[in-house]
């Protein structure tokens, strides 16, 4: 069965109606990326396709290559751009695809003008916006009597019983329902919000993106999950 699938594969990309094919002679392969550095790729013919992003800049291009001891093959793909070809290892097709995406933006950026002005100082602060998460996480149900709320918000002092009482009427607010929701579907998502309030600030009564930092959440994750939160927190603080 698998000879027969590389047969009809091979026949349909020499008829140039397939992706282009690879043969590897080991699980895996080496990817040549655009930095100069080399990666071991393990082919799983699960995934399909089994895709590698590339960091591509706007009206640019960059190229990968696929390294096996008996064959090679270089894409080279333009932000938005994919292309997809086969590897095959032991008559069996595993689906690759290459594509080009913006770049991670880093998560933080110290400038020459931020370390003279904070070199040597220390400062503790309480960030507006890391504070009104934790106000919004205090007021929702799942703070309050779900399966960690004896935990998961610090109860035992006046500030939280002020807390409570003064945005009540706020408690059905989108903004506290969405966090709420989040927080029974993956109790993580405590931290992974928190966190990353610290990453925002107040232009006067507006909320913006910090300068400085793009996301404050666990150093892996490439995404600030609190952004999708921005909007309907934007309006609770002004309700």
């Amino acid at each position: 069965m698998h000879e027969f699938l590389l047969v009809i594969l091979l026949q349909a990309a020499a008829a140039d109606q397939a992706p282009h094919i690879m043969r590897a002679d080991a699980p895996s392969v080496q990817v040549e990326l655009p930095d100069g550095r080399s990666i071991e790729w393990t082919l799983n013919a699960e995934l399909d396709p089994d895709t590698l992003e590339l960091d591509v800049g706007p009206d640019s291009t960059e190229e990968a290559c696929f390294v096996s001891e008996i064959d090679r093959h270089c894409i080279a793909v333009g932000l938005g751009d994919s292309e997809d070809f086969v590897i095959v290892y032991n008559d069996v097709a595993h689906n690759q695809r290459v594509s080009g995406e913006l770049p991670t933006p880093p998560a933080a950026v110290f400038d020459q003008a931020y370390q003279d002005a904070h070199r040597g100082t220390i400062k503790i602060l309480i960030p507006e916006v890391y504070e009104l998460v934790n106000v919004a996480i205090a007021l929702t149900e799942f703070s309050q009597s779900g399966p960690y709320a004896d935990s998961i918000t610090y109860k035992d002092t006046p500030y939280y019983q002020d807390v409570l009482e003064y945005f009540s009427e706020h408690q059905d607010h989108p903004a506290i329902r969405r966090i709420n929701d989040a927080l029974y579907e993956d109790v993580f998502s405590y931290f992974r919000l928190k966190m990353n309030g610290y990453a925002f600030e107040f232009e006067g009564e507006d909320i913006s993106q910090s300068p400085v930092y793009d996301r404050t959440g666990y150093h892996f994750h490439e995404i600030n999950h609190l952004r999708p939160y921005v909007d309907d927190l934007q309006d609770f603080s002004s309700a």
